[in-house]
């Protein structure tokens, strides 16, 4: 019996039209309802979806009714439900109605947990040093910790460093072959304490102490819910902690070379045979047999 299920957002759950556009496309937006018509260019299935907004630069995400369906579903058969993501706060509060319900949410790749959306204060003080306090009004060059010495290091280099409602988490935006080469060389010499992966095409810096494995672990230990009782849905390098922590990972699509090189070494995985939305769909039905 299964008892709990971790899902990353972005890739996973929602869908950018810059992904799907090879197979798929939008074809009609109602504004005032915050909804749109999502239709698979193979099957010509439709699917009537919520339109997420995003801070990435990627523009909106689509996540469809009928996967928000598949959730709530297996949750009233009493399975516990995690959305997890590298979003920034202020993004992942904002997405709440349009999203499944969900009883906790880990987001900025794991720096921040919410129980029921109440802040989990206890969890971020096994990084303290590294962020210093969650909850402060200080603007990022005034913040202390070793994160915000990364990020003051990383600004006076030139990067394009973003910072903008992140507690636990900087991001950076690459515009060049040269810039990547170098951000290569300074993760080479990265504090013990930091971690980076790939997120959407940017790189995120966060604790070593959170990340999203460590985040679900916690939860597991804390609903004491053993390894082989969770699921993990995933597509991203920054999910891959995620997908060593649970008992079953589950892929509806794959949006980085390095799950690639993973699933080579889990044949066990399950990957989705459609693409998408119809791709989450099906995936979600699998989760509902197990």
């Amino acid at each position: 019996m299964k008892k709990i299920v971790f899902s990353d957002i972005d890739g996973t759950l929602a869908h950018y039209p810059k992904h799907f556009e090879d197979f798929a496309e939008i074809i009609e937006r109602d504004e005032s309802t915050r909804t749109a018509i999502y239709r698979d260019k193979n099957s010509g299935e439709e699917r009537l979806c919520n339109i997420l907004p995003s801070s990435t630069g990627l523009g909106d995400a689509y996540i469809s009714k009928k996967t928000i369906e598949l959730i709530d579903e297996f949750r009233r058969e009493g399975m516990l439900f995690a959305l997890v993501s590298g979003m920034r706060k202020s993004t992942y509060k904002m997405r709440i109605p349009l999203l499944p319900e969900a009883d906790f949410g880990i987001v900025e790749n794991g720096g921040i947990i919410y129980e029921k959306n109440e802040l989990d204060r206890k969890w971020p003080m096994r990084f303290l040093h590294v962020t210093g306090p969650i909850e402060t009004e200080k603007a990022p060059e005034e913040r202390e910790g070793l994160l915000w010495d990364l990020y003051r290091k990383l600004k006076k280099k030139g990067f394009d460093v973003d910072a903008r409602d992140y507690s636990a988490c900087v991001r950076v935006s690459l515009k060049n072959a040269e810039e990547n080469n170098l951000l290569k060389n300074i993760c080479i010499d990265l504090p013990r304490d930091i971690s980076a992966a790939r997120n959407l095409g940017k790189v995120d810096f966060y604790p070593q102490n959170s990340g999203k494995g460590n985040a679900v672990r916690y939860i597991m230990e804390k609903e004491h819910i053993k390894k082989e009782e969770s699921i993990a849905l995933f597509d991203d390098d920054n999910d891959l902690p995620m997908a060593e922590a649970v008992g079953t990972a589950m892929l509806p699509g794959i949006s980085h070379e390095s799950v690639h090189l993973a699933l080579k070494k889990h044949p066990d995985w399950i990957i989705s045979k459609n693409k998408g939305i119809l791709g989450t769909e099906e995936i979600l039905k699998i989760v509902s047999e197990l």
